[in-house]
């Protein structure tokens, strides 16, 4: 977990590995970024995918944004995947 100093009028950003719990927050976090739910159906399609590093940061207790990495192949090279890498644009403005 990372504790992290936010922009002023916020408590403190915490960054930390993405729990079971935290799946319907980051559902919400990625239909309201992307504005149609297809994005948090990608997300929950790769928590499939081992390994895979799932983070969730939190601002005043809410869940406010999500970043997830995912293996990927393109061309018989392997790489690390960046996807829906969002936040929730009500938590700031």
């Amino acid at each position: 977990m990372s504790v992290i100093e936010s922009p002023s009028g916020y408590e403190a950003m915490i960054i930390r590995a993405e729990k079971a719990d935290d799946h319907l927050a980051v559902q919400c976090i990625n239909e309201l970024a992307f504005g149609r739910p297809n994005e948090g159906a990608l997300v929950d399609s790769l928590r499939a995918v081992t390994p895979h590093i799932s983070l969730v940061a939190f601002v005043d207790g809410r869940a406010a944004g999500h970043v997830l990495f995912s293996p990927v192949q393109v061309e018989s090279e392997e790489f690390s995947f960046l996807g829906a890498c969002r936040n929730n644009p009500n938590d700031f403005d």
